[in-house]
């Protein structure tokens, strides 16, 4: 592991599904617009790190990025439905 800071810009950045698993993969830092702050903040904020690593890895194994949109949770989905589901990949905190 070569410490490398990695940042992303762009859409992917502000893409509250696709978050959790930049987080997951390492990324130090999401370069968004203005007005997504405070919904990407308080994304990140909610999130578990370990959550996001199995996730990032099981993206990693996926043959498809269709497969690996799959595993993306909605931002949308209550926190009620992603603790009932064993098969959620990243739970929020309350």
């Amino acid at each position: 592991q070569e410490k490398k800071w990695v940042g992303v810009c762009g859409g992917i950045a502000g893409d509250l599904q696709a978050v959790p698993l930049l987080i997951g993969l390492g990324v130090d830092e999401l370069s968004v617009s203005v007005p997504t702050i405070p919904g990407i903040k308080a994304e990140v904020r909610a999130l578990r790190v370990a959550d996001c690593r199995r996730l990032a890895q099981d993206a990693l194994r996926q043959d498809t990025a269709a497969a690996v949109r799959a595993l993306c949770p909605s931002p949308l989905e209550d926190d009620a439905s992603a603790s009932a589901s064993p098969d959620s990949a990243v739970r929020r905190e309350q």
